[in-house]
């Protein structure tokens, strides 16, 4: 049996690699970051259609993964339905099996969600309680944890943090992470 070939297209090579290294855990699949080059904003103009449609035409994948941050706040409602409705757009536009990763105010609220492993990694003591999805700016967040730490945090550290993540912590601490399993899991039994 053929393994599942996973695309992923994200924001930033960090943010696809670190998904990547997440979800190999619970889906054995080959995963494949497209698009490499393209940040941010970029995806949201034209060329980046264009650039995707080309890149699909060589690929054949059983799934195609977009990976945003909101930049906002689950409350921001305007936000939340400008970037379904982008995801939206591709997905009809790539006529590809899609789901869509939208991350609540960013990818480091995933890290925030599993304090204690990012405590271990880095000697910090934070004893977050809250939820993930309603701090503000997570990554500048981490950064303060470790500012008086000997290891610092940096972005660049985020494949090598989610590689230590524990995904059943994750489901349970972060809404928006586990819907997005729910989903996945439903297309894997497709």
């Amino acid at each position: 049996m053929s393994k599942v070939t996973i695309g992923l297209i994200g924001e930033d090579p960090l943010d696809t690699l670190s998904i990547r290294n997440l979800l190999i855990k619970r889906y054995k699949a080959v995963y494949i970051p497209l698009l490499k080059r393209v940040k941010g904003t970029q995806l949201d103009n034209i060329k980046f259609q264009r650039m995707l449609k080309a890149e699909l035409s060589t690929r054949n994948l059983d799934l195609l993964i977009f990976i945003r941050d909101l930049d906002g706040l689950e409350t921001e409602t305007v936000k939340i339905k400008q970037r379904n409705n982008w995801f939206k757009k591709l997905s009809n536009y790539t006529k590809a099996k899609c789901l869509f990763l939208l991350n609540i105010y960013a990818l480091e609220a995933l890290i925030i969600a599993d304090i204690t492993t990012f405590n271990s990694l880095y000697g910090s003591a934070s004893n977050f309680k809250g939820n993930p999805m309603k701090v503000k700016k997570p990554k500048e967040e981490l950064i303060s944890m470790t500012r008086k730490l000997p290891k610092k945090y940096t972005v660049s550290q985020n494949p090598e943090i989610f590689d230590a993540l524990r995904i059943s912590v994750l489901q349970n601490n972060c809404r928006y992470f586990n819907d997005f399993l729910t989903k996945m899991d439903a297309h894997r039994k497709m």
